[in-house]
């Protein structure tokens, strides 16, 4: 999943046109260590983190009782965006990293 059924075509004149086949493809897999390696698994460590802070947040009791007394929330036109420190922030924070891992039922 994720790979490329084909190469890239060689660069044009100007850009690259000076490295090799050998340095191309160490360039490749220098790339693909890098996001297998370190980007990957620092992104799926954020979306754990802020998963877990999420669903400690709407699962606490103190939720639970503001849910029971205030009851449906109304629909509030707000002006100005959520602060990203806010319960608010933090599920778009890890809705967006879901998408971008392309974890589509997990983002929704």
């Amino acid at each position: 999943a994720g790979e490329p059924e084909r190469l890239p075509p060689a660069p044009p004149a100007g850009l690259g046109a000076a490295l090799s086949a050998a340095d191309l493809d160490a360039i490749s897999s220098t790339l693909r260590r890098a996001v297998t390696q370190t980007i990957l698994p620092t992104l799926e460590e954020r979306v754990n983190r802020l998963n877990a802070g999420v669903t400690a947040a709407r699962r606490g009791l103190r939720n639970r009782i503001t849910r029971l007394w205030k009851g449906p929330a109304e629909e509030a036109v707000v002006d100005r965006p959520y602060p990203w420190h806010s319960i608010e922030g933090q599920m778009r924070q890890l809705a967006d990293l879901a998408f971008m891992l392309q974890q589509y039922e997990f983002a929704a």
